[in-house]
């Protein structure tokens, strides 16, 4: 299992708490998936590899989605400040600097997308 995940699911039931309905491990263990009360999930990679390196997905029941991630691939997001942390609001194809603090820790960029999502 990798270590940085199961950090992340402390962290999870520390800010989330009573709002967690499930939480499973999928994609060969990779992936941290948690089911809330109100049906919507957040999906979190952490790469295994240490670096800051992940991706933190909330899909909601109405569709929208909120994500964190460093994919650097994602062209409208070489312009920002934050690059290559950036943030899609509500959709894949809103790209903007994160409305939170970022900072080069994954474990501390979860904690705060943790607080955006709650």
């Amino acid at each position: 299992m990798n270590k940085t995940l199961w950090k992340a699911e402390k962290l999870i039931l520390k800010i989330l708490g009573s709002e967690v309905e499930e939480i499973l491990y999928i994609n060969r263990g990779n992936k941290l998936r948690t089911v809330l009360t109100d049906g919507s999930f957040i999906d979190i990679y952490i790469s295994p590899l240490g670096k800051n390196i992940f991706s933190f997905h909330w899909q909601r029941n109405d569709g929208r989605i909120f994500r964190l991630d460093t994919y650097p691939g994602e062209k409208k997001a070489k312009s920002l400040a934050t690059y290559p942390i950036h943030f899609h609001r509500e959709c894949q194809n809103n790209v903007e600097e994160p409305p939170f603090t970022v900072e080069e820790n994954s474990l501390g960029n979860l904690q705060e997308f943790l607080k955006f999502v709650y």
